[in-house]
């Protein structure tokens, strides 16, 4: 029963300093973006192409150590750091951005001290009609 015990601490030990060590994304405000090495274009939503809906997605995603885009949403009011945000996009032309920014492929962000970390930063993808 000890010796349980004492793996299960262990096990949560090396958890809690791993997740530590992970940390959450800087935040790149005012900051050179990651480089894009590889970008898929959004499809235009039929729907929202025979509705006339136009329009800016802004939204705030997060890259890994290897640049792979780990996490896709819209900037809300809310968000501490976003862009000014006067009113939500359009849900479909959301979706659309969301899921062209999820195959996105970034060069690895190096902080100033030039190790390689996560970070969260804004995209902005422009929904217009021809």
């Amino acid at each position: 029963m000890k010796t349980r015990l004492v793996f299960v601490l262990c096990f949560l030990i090396a958890g809690l300093l791993a997740q530590a060590r992970a940390g959450d994304p800087q935040t790149l405000v005012d900051k050179k973006p990651p480089i894009l090495l590889q970008q898929v274009n959004p499809v235009y939503p039929a729907e929202a192409k025979e509705k006339g809906i136009q329009g800016k997605v802004i939204l705030d995603a997060v890259i890994n150590e290897k640049g792979e885009v780990t996490e896709v949403k819209p900037h809300t009011a809310k968000d501490k750091e976003a862009a000014t945000v006067t009113e939500q996009p359009d849900p479909l032309l959301a979706k659309a951005a969301i899921d062209a920014v999820k195959q996105w492929k970034y060069e690895p962000y190096k902080d100033e001290s030039g190790k390689i970390v996560s970070v969260r930063f804004s995209v902005t993808i422009n929904f217009k009609l021809k």
